[in-house]
């Protein structure tokens, strides 16, 4: 009941486009473990995950609706999708690893994988699917995938598909330069039509029927909960051996232990690379915490009570996740921090209210010349500030591009050009990692103000209007840079240093600056965004306000 392998090689991605199915699709089934995607298959039927040296299965006819992928699924190769088998491949030893795959029709099978699961736990491994594939297989006649620089312990999500749409037999073997074990979900029934070789298990809940003969050397156990049925044209030789059991479909995956059940004690301390930051939510009168972490921090408001905080995602690129929670605020207080029981308690002494202050309003814009040249910067916005009361200047403390924009100036509301610019790779504490960018330096403007650049000192301009406004709390801003020739609108919200994908309404941020996000055009206007996990499972913020000012 499992999935493949695949290869492919660097520029020769090519697409399934121009490829037909030999047999049109004319059903649809529905089969617990194929359309399950397996954001949801392992992690939720933990008990009934089973391991095998060597797997055969029947692939997947006429599934042509079970597709219920996660939202930011990166299929790479694979542009057809149909007829699903997903499965785990855990590494026992190797390095480089180049996998067959076989099936008795010899017809068209596509195959893609993603890895490795982060700290070994299959609860998480919906999260690789959004990146690109380690290894990919769409070709006609292709029959291998290749995995490089594996270590032992590792999980790997795969994906096999049935392209044609034939009935045949899939065989996973050991790779060619290591060992693994195939894990997939427990079937309700199992009918094997072909001949099958090598050590394998065979489990299903109900039923195994057997048709196919036993190879040279083959240790075959079938498991069932009910019935073993040996069919005409099953048979053996004296070299195989063949056991058949009623037994429980229960895990077998050498005693698998995710990793977060070994917890380790980490530093909440303010202000961290694990960054605990405090915020409040002003609309709804709320405290919001935000932390990343291995395992599931806890949390206490009233220092007496503890809960979990929720995972938003994962940290790219790291082996942390981003954690958060959301509590009704009554009264100043402490909000305590630990990992576990046991654990060191850390107290987020900062403030426990939300500012009253939201910057709604419009500041007063000058009236300048206008642009009779425009050029197109065409950079995301990082800003580091703070709006938390009415009054005439608020601190910029640092002002991100991306990093290939020499000779840059700036200035603010038409005062003379400034080049205090530095191109630099900068270290983020908080990400725990460096970025190339061009960074402006600290400065002060009115909270909303005309912010233009230049590349050839004023000949040609690239004019923005800036909006500030407060999301509640310790530099929770959202910025809105409007370009004032187009329209096209990018916005800076809530910690956008945070190396996490996040959504802002219908819109995912970007890879380079975290928590910023490209509107496209924009008319003029206030619009309020929730700010939710890539998923949208949970909600930092249902309204996040995106000031449009042209």
């Amino acid at each position: 009941m499992i999935s493949v392998l695949l290869f492919i090689a660097p520029g020769v991605l090519f697409a399934q486009k121009d490829k037909t199915p030999l047999r049109p699709f004319s059903s649809t089934s529905t089969v617990q473990d194929t359309c399950e995607v397996t954001c949801s298959l392992f992690g939720a039927n933990i008990d009934n995950i089973i391991s095998t040296e060597n797997l055969s299965f029947d692939a997947p006819v006429d599934l042509i609706s079970c597709q219920d992928n996660a939202l930011n699924f990166e299929p790479g190769c694979l542009l057809n999708y149909n007829n699903q088998k997903w499965l785990l491949v855990k590494i026992k030893s190797g390095k480089d690893l180049v996998f067959t795959i076989e099936n008795s029709a010899e017809t068209d099978i596509d195959a893609a994988i993603w890895g490795p699961v982060a700290q070994n736990d299959i609860n998480q491994a919906c999260d690789v699917l959004g990146d690109f594939p380690k290894s990919c297989e769409y070709t006609e006649t292709g029959k291998e995938l290749t995995l490089t620089n594996v270590n032992a312990g590792e999980y790997y999500v795969m994906l096999v598909t049935n392209f044609d749409n034939v009935e045949t037999t899939i065989e996973l073997t050991q790779p060619e330069g290591g060992e693994v074990r195939y894990i997939y979900l427990c079937p309700s029934d199992i009918v094997l039509n072909s001949a099958i070789n090598g050590s394998q298990n065979q489990f299903a809940v109900n039923s195994v029927r057997i048709s196919s003969g036993l190879q040279d050397s083959t240790m075959f156990i079938a498991h069932s909960g009910n019935s073993i049925s040996l069919l005409p044209g099953f048979s053996t030789s004296n070299s195989v051996v063949f056991e058949a059991k009623i037994q429980a479909c229960l895990n077998n995956t050498e005693s698998y232990i995710p990793a977060y059940s070994e917890i380790v004690c980490e530093d909440f301390s303010n202000h961290t690379s694990n960054v605990p930051h405090l915020y409040a939510n002003n609309g709804t009168n709320e405290l919001v915490g935000t932390v990343f972490a291995q395992s599931p921090p806890m949390y206490s408001i009233d220092q007496v009570h503890w809960s979990a905080m929720t995972k938003i995602g994962s940290d790219k690129g790291g082996n942390r996740y981003y954690y958060a929670y959301r509590e009704p605020f009554e009264k100043a207080s402490v909000v305590l921090l630990k990992s576990a029981e046991g654990c060191p308690v850390y107290g987020d002494t900062r403030s426990t209210y939300p500012f009253s202050y939201n910057g709604y309003e419009d500041s007063n814009i000058p009236t300048l010349d206008s642009v009779t040249q425009y050029y197109d910067l065409n950079t995301p916005f990082f800003i580091s500030t703070d709006v938390q009361e009415p009054r005439p200047n608020h601190d910029v403390y640092a002002l991100y591009l991306k990093h290939d924009l020499p000779e840059i100036g700036y200035r603010i509301n038409g005062q003379n050009w400034r080049y205090n610019v530095d191109h630099t790779s900068i270290y983020e504490e908080y990400n725990q990692r460096y970025i190339d960018v061009t960074r402006i330096n600290g400065f002060t403007a009115p909270k909303d103000f005309i912010l233009d650049f230049t590349q050839d000192a004023g000949v040609t301009i690239d004019r923005y209007h800036v909006t500030r406004s407060s999301a509640g709390g310790h530099f929770a801003v959202t910025t809105t840079f409007t370009r004032i020739e187009d329209g096209k609108t990018w916005v800076h919200t809530f910690q956008g240093d945070i190396n996490v994908n996040m959504k802002l309404g219908e819109y995912s941020s970007t890879d380079l600056f975290g928590n910023c996000f490209f509107l496209g055009t924009q008319d003029e206007g206030d619009t309020f965004y929730p700010l939710t996990s890539v998923k949208g499972e949970y909600t930092l913020d249902e309204a996040m306000l995106v000031r449009v000012r042209r």
